[in-house]
């Protein structure tokens, strides 16, 4: 059985099980474990995050049970839980109380009690179990601040059915009546019930536990406060559960250097918590958990070294991730972890619906949420547990038989909170980018609008002004006529007499007033014009304003709406690999500084860079990378290409999307093509099929383009060109890829992740081919024992298509309906479709039936084969799943097909076995 136990359990609060990891925490242990014994009621506080929850659960709880303890020592602790206060959901506390107690038998001897009339209190339900434990009970209510939620009444009946229980031999309402109890119920009543309660809860909610003083006076004094682990508790905390040996976790044992350790102590240690001496910093256990987990991760996947050649791998301070984004990092890492299409509604579902903002004071609280109520918001059974194994979530059963889930500490609330601001922030720059659009029609509109009324305006003046110049022309032109007329006349008037002349003067003085007079009215008539173009230029102003935020919003919207524009551009470009093209309108987008997209035009800039640079060409990396620092504020990290310091979360994801994501399957026997059994070991198989994106990096990296294939010298490059109509298209499975290719590219990989390669790879001719028609004809040998990724046998192969260890007895692999596991030819469009698209099957694997062949390691060869690695010679190399281009009979789990080794296809490619 493939062990799946970490040392360091991240977020995960300690269980009882987990008490063998619970280090550093025995003096705590000791005094909070006498305090219960000497007290009826103990408060445990703390803030979050110091590990309260783990104390009682791996420390406290343990010591109880414990059967070496004097019998006296020894309680039955029952373990409460309040949820948050819902109204549709929620039950009384005391009735949480009662439910949770109803596990233990009653004891026919208090049966005398059914017919007292006495009211069904936490005292009676308790005296009705006496029995149990000896009548010793140590109830646990972790996380009680959640009480403090329920309507005061439901508190106010709780507290005084409490103080009744821990405080009263016989309640007041049966005093009356013990003369009428026979000598058995007196004696009964007699026996005494020893209950204790501890109540845990955040040093920041103390101030509620006052409300109760009335009823339960101790609990203003009866305190216990769990500080930060001091120096010393962190070190046992870290060193000892990587010391501990055994097949039972998922990772090997391992050390700490001590300038590593130093260097952990240093950045784990909290500046505002005071620890135990007063005058040092201490630690808090969950980010140690989390910063450890982490740690533990990389010496899983095989990325620290051995320093001093003990054997084991040493933890040194170069192995630290960035402290001051370990729980956002841990928090998106472990989204990683769920398939692509579900991260988005469980983001949703852990930011929206799992946690509650205060309004007030802006910080995240923890809700607890029925089960049914998360499947009515769209989530799947799957999904549900894929969240648990994450331990993001977790799962809590409820008192209705029902379950719980909630966030599974409050030290997630930080990260979820901020990955929900920053999601929202995304949100509503989309939102402003609508708004904005509509603003710019809006002022469009009313700029046409005034467009229409100057235009108005200005052909009323261009008319009035055409009027009066035609007035002046005319006048002017009935002056000169007037003059030509007296030019004309004047030999006659010369010899007018003086009358004449005289009258004359006075038509011409008068001929002079009436040009004076047009003029006049002209100049009026100017001025008029001059008000009205003053009246429309201020009317032009009171619209300035609009028009300055007009272009403003323009400028911002066409900014925004250009980054928008360039995003499925650049994704585009990364699908299709031209990447080149990419980074050209990253560059572009990033200089039009929209704040609101910086993180995420980084993301494509990350995933720029590291491909360059996992294909050897660290100088056309630095560029993006140090442009995705710049853009995620981390100019300190500028050439350095560290991409987990960088941001995490993205470089898991690169990761996976770039080298693969492996599904561990337990060994075990199954019936191979229906006829026989077989048996296989433990052993992990890729989730999808190796894809362009995947295949095209090893290209690169081996210095030819993914139209090229290798010659069968080994060293050469075919002339030929390898391209499927649809093009290559990064997210589909690879074609094209003969069974020599698969293992190239595994041992490639395999050294990629630090691995000794599976295979030894020879162009000498290998004996054990037995067809003329293979013209490379190459010697692949595996190598014993290594730990490297190889193609898988047809049994893993098979185990895997019908679920595993799982049984899935379907005709195809995930179902007996084909259109809902596979791509075949009469859903494909006649061509390849992303990975991880269809249904997964019951192993957690996608595409073992359709979207493309896949090579295995076997010969095709009669069944049952030889070995487990298949008949010892053959002419053909084995293909299972069927593909885009096949009908349904292909596609069955039981169906073998085969081809040459050499054969590069429309429709081959493979996945990739690794066993640890």
């Amino acid at each position: 059985m493939a062990a799946t136990k970490s040392r360091y359990l991240g977020v995960q609060p300690f269980k009882t099980s987990d008490q063998d990891l619970f280090f550093g925490r025995n003096e705590d242990i000791e005094n909070l474990h006498d305090f219960i014994l000497l007290e009826k009621l103990v408060v445990l506080f703390g803030k979050s995050g110091y590990g309260k929850s783990s104390l009682l659960n791996a420390g406290i709880m343990p010591r109880l049970l414990d059967e070496r303890q004097p019998p006296a020592f020894r309680f039955r602790p029952i373990e409460v839980r309040f949820t948050d206060y819902d109204e549709k959901h929620s039950i009384p506390p005391q009735e949480t109380l009662k439910r949770l107690l109803g596990v233990l038998p009653a004891d026919p001897a208090a049966d005398f009690l059914n017919g007292l009339g006495l009211d069904d209190t936490l005292w009676v339900q308790f005296k009705r179990r006496q029995t149990a434990a000896d009548g010793q009970f140590v109830l646990l209510f972790d996380q009680f601040e959640e009480f403090f939620s329920y309507p005061s009444d439901q508190q106010e009946a709780f507290r005084r059915q409490l103080a009744e229980l821990l405080y009263t031999d016989i309640p007041r309402a049966l005093r009356g009546q013990l003369d009428a109890l026979d000598e058995d119920a007196r004696r009964y009543l007699a026996r005494p019930m020893q209950v204790k309660a501890v109540f845990a809860i955040r040093s920041d909610r103390m101030s509620q536990l006052d409300s109760m003083k009335d009823v339960l006076p101790a609990i203003l004094h009866k305190r216990y406060e769990l500080r930060p682990l001091t120096t010393a508790q962190a070190r046992d905390a870290i060193v000892q559960p990587a010391g501990i040996a055994g097949a039972a976790f998922n990772s090997p044992p391992f050390e700490y250097t001590e300038g590593g350790l130093k260097a952990i102590l240093q950045a784990l240690t909290s500046k505002t918590a005071a620890g135990r001496d007063g005058d040092t910093a201490g630690i808090e256990a969950f980010q140690l958990q989390i910063l450890c987990e982490y740690l533990e991760s990389r010496v899983r996947e095989g990325l620290v070294p051995d320093l001093d050649d003990n054997g084991l791998p040493d933890i040194s301070e170069a192995e630290l991730p960035e402290m001051d984004t370990l729980y956002e990092n841990y928090y998106y890492r472990k989204l990683g972890e769920l398939p692509v299409a579900e991260r988005e509604k469980a983001q949703r579902v852990l930011e929206d619906a799992l946690l509650a903002e205060d309004a007030a004071t802006g910080e995240g609280r923890r809700k607890s949420v029925d089960r049914l109520d998360l499947l009515g918001m769209g989530l799947s059974e799957s999904l549900l547990d894929a969240l648990e194994k994450t331990y993001l979530i977790r799962r809590e059963l409820n008192t209705v038989g029902g379950y719980n889930y909630e966030l599974s500490h409050d030290t997630l609330l930080a990260p979820v909170l901020k990955a929900k601001k920053k999601r929202v922030a995304e949100e509503e720059a989309q939102k402003r980018a609508a708004e904005l659009a509509a603003e710019e029609a809006r002022i469009a509109r009313e700029k046409a609008e005034a467009d229409r009324r100057r235009k108005r305006a200005l052909l009323t003046s261009l008319v009035a002004a055409l009027l009066v110049l035609a007035a002046v022309v005319a006048t002017i032109f009935a002056f000169n006529k007037s003059l030509e007329a007296e030019r004309e006349a004047e030999n006659a008037r010369k010899a007018v007499a003086l009358a004449d002349e005289k009258t004359r003067q006075a038509a011409e003085s008068d001929s002079l007033a009436q040009v004076k007079t047009a003029d006049a009215t002209a100049a009026e008539e100017a001025a008029r014009l001059q008000k009205e173009i003053a009246e429309l230029k201020s009317r032009e102003a009171q619209t300035a304003t609009d028009q300055a935020l007009l272009r403003k919003k323009e400028a911002e919207l066409a900014a925004l709406q250009a980054v928008l524009a360039l995003f499925p551009q650049i994704r585009r470009d990364i699908l299709l690999l031209d990447y080149s093209a990419a980074f050209s309108k990253v560059k572009n987008a990033a200089s039009l500084n929209t704040n609101a997209l910086k993180d995420s035009l980084a993301f494509e800039s990350m995933e720029v860079a590291w491909f360059h640079h996992h294909s050897g060409h660290d100088d056309l990396a630095r560029e993006p990378y140090n442009l995705a620092a710049d853009l995620l504020g981390k100019n300190s990290l500028k050439g350095r290409l560290d991409f987990e310091k960088l941001d995490a979360a993205r470089a898991q994801f690169l990761k996976a999307r770039y080298f693969g994501e492996m599904v561990a399957l337990q060994g075990g026997s199954f019936k191979m093509r229906d006829e026989y059994e077989a048996t296989v070991a433990d052993f992990q198989l890729s989730k999808y099929e190796t894809t362009v994106w995947q295949y095209n990096l090893f290209c690169v990296a081996n210095g030819r383009s993914i139209t090229q294939r290798i010659s069968k010298d080994g060293k050469t490059l075919e002339d030929e060109k390898y391209q499927p109509s649809w093009g290559w298209i990064g997210n589909h499975p690879v074609v094209y890829v003969s069974w020599y290719d698969a293992a190239e590219y595994a041992n490639w990989l395999s050294v990629q992740m630090g691995k000794q390669p599976a295979y030894v790879i020879s162009t000498e001719q290998d004996s054990l081919n037995e067809t003329s028609l293979d013209d490379f004809n190459w010697t692949i040998t595996p190598v014993p024992k290594a730990n490297g990724f190889r193609l898988p046998t047809e049994l893993e192969w098979e185990f895997a298509a019908r679920g595993g260890i799982q049984r899935d007895v379907f005709e195809y692999s995930g179902s007996d309906s084909l259109d809902l596991v596979a791509w075949y030819d009469d859903n494909s469009d006649s061509h390849t479709q992303p990975v991880g698209v269809k249904k997964i099957n019951g192993a957690g694997i996608f595409d073992m039936s359709g979207n493309a062949w896949e090579w295995c390691y076997d010969w095709h060869g009669v069944l049952p084969a030889e070995n487990a690695f298949g008949a010892r010679k053959g002419s053909f190399r084995v293909v299972r799943g069927g593909s885009w281009n096949v009908d349904p009979e292909d596609c069955r789990v039981a169906r073998r097909h085969r081809n040459n080794p050499d054969t590069r296809d429309i429709h081959i490619g493979f996945r990739l076995v690794f066993v640890p």
